[in-house]
């Protein structure tokens, strides 16, 4: 046990801020990687134990709710998966009285069938009756302005929750799905001075998308404010009907690392890797490269120009090195396996992100 924990003791910090946590395959591929419960005890507190050896400053309550998430869902897989999939169906049929009980004459029966019968089960699986009620007022918000607010027809609904024990503002978008959306999102936070920590991203099958992106105030690694949620919801709703120039709000933005100075002239070498194994039916693209302000939106902007679609962001940053891995497909839903296809978008995004950091 002590020589699988020294020859694992990266791998689950590396799976925790990179990977899917929601994506079966992972747990299952990790669950195999560690065999037992006891060696995944073990793993789990060499892995605290080093991070914060390593240094305390780069771990945060984010990272900390990623790790004990990945821990849990092994713990399961190790202690009784096959009961726990013959048991999803259940589980989401108890979650829809659940919240057919909370929601009162917030919502219809139709509304509640509807959000229940458009949504991929990973959805039931990491959300619980309260959240799915959020989500299902946000979604009802929406819809409403569609019908009854000429005005507001074409503006995303925006919800915003504090979560201070884990060290980030939740902020959900609800919107019409349309190529390029979540490049607008991301750009849309970074103008506003937000960090990005990860994302959460779903659309039902009637187009309509719920995405939830974790961040901090860039500059001081705070909650957001009041300020800056009314400041993002306005920059994305003017880059939705594209009345703004999102690419020269980016470059206003100063924003200085808070935890870490590069030595001068130190360079981190970019660096892209095609994953086809992880995920049963998405490509996790690896981007390594310089931490700079407006990267994510730099990135998922070069995607959509490739035609790609964004399924899941995980973003991670440590010593001025951004860690961002994207689960993508071609349009038509097939993984990136051509070999020649692999080089042009590695081009794309090395000359996206040279461009950048020419800026």
């Amino acid at each position: 046990s002590l020589r699988l924990v020294i020859e694992h003791h990266l791998t689950m910090t590396q799976i925790s801020q990179r990977r899917d946590l929601d994506d079966p395959a992972v747990i299952r591929n990790f669950a195999a990687q560690i065999q037992n419960p006891e060696h995944l005890k073990l793993l789990t507190l060499h892995t605290f134990a080093d991070t914060l050896g390593t240094s305390d400053k780069l771990w945060n309550g984010f990272k900390d709710s990623l790790l004990l998430l990945l821990f849990h869902k092994t713990m399961e897989q190790l202690t009784g998966g096959t009961a726990f999939i013959r048991a999803e169906e259940k589980q989401r049929a108890l979650l829809a009285d659940q919240v057919r009980q909370l929601m009162a004459d917030t919502c219809s029966q139709e509304e509640l069938q509807a959000h229940f019968a458009t949504l991929p089960p990973r959805y039931y699986q990491i959300h619980s009756a309260k959240d799915i009620l959020a989500d299902l007022t946000l979604v009802h918000r929406f819809m409403h302005h569609q019908l009854v607010d000429e005005d507001k027809a074409l503006e995303p609904a925006v919800d915003w929750h504090n979560e201070p024990d884990r060290g980030y503002t939740a902020v959900k978008v609800c919107t019409w799905d349309r190529h390029g959306l979540f490049s607008k999102i991301a750009g849309s936070l970074t103008a506003t001075g937000l960090n990005i920590l990860s994302a959460q991203i779903f659309t039902r099958n009637d187009g309509i998308i719920l995405d939830t992106l974790f961040v901090t105030d860039a500059r001081n690694g705070l909650l957001a404010n009041k300020e800056e949620h009314e400041r993002f919801e306005k920059y994305l709703s003017q880059a939705l009907t594209g009345d703004i120039d999102l690419h020269a709000l980016i470059g206003r933005q100063k924003v200085a690392r808070p935890l870490y100075e590069s030595l001068q002239g130190e360079r981190i070498p970019t660096l892209i890797r095609f994953d086809n194994e992880t995920s049963d039916t998405r490509t996790v693209i690896d981007v390594e490269t310089e931490d700079n302000l407006g990267l994510l939106y730099t990135i998922s902007q070069a995607l959509a120009e490739l035609d790609l679609d964004i399924y899941v962001a995980k973003i991670s940053t440590e010593k001025g090195a951004a860690i961002d891995s994207f689960y993508v497909s071609e349009s038509d839903g097939a993984k990136i396996r051509d070999t020649d296809r692999q080089k042009e978008i590695e081009r794309r995004l090395r000359t996206a992100i040279a461009r950048l950091e020419g800026n």
